[in-house]
């Protein structure tokens, strides 16, 4: 699963914070073995949504329709 997320940080010679963004991977996870931290399952799409822009489909919020 890919996902933009951003990292603020601030540089030693200024007072100001920048902001990076990046893309990131996350693993998908069945929500028994997902840990919620490395992995994202549908308990825990929410909070990571609250981060992250994901730039792929959630499995779980469009399920395949191919009959």
């Amino acid at each position: 699963m890919s996902a933009l997320a951003q990292f603020p940080y601030q540089p030693s010679d200024t007072s100001q914070t920048v902001h990076y963004i990046d893309e990131v991977q996350i693993r998908i996870a069945t929500a028994a073995a997902c840990d919620h931290e490395a992995t994202i399952c549908p308990e825990c799409a929410r909070s990571w949504q609250r981060e992250h822009l994901f730039t792929e489909r959630l499995p779980w919020d469009h399920p395949d329709t191919d009959t």
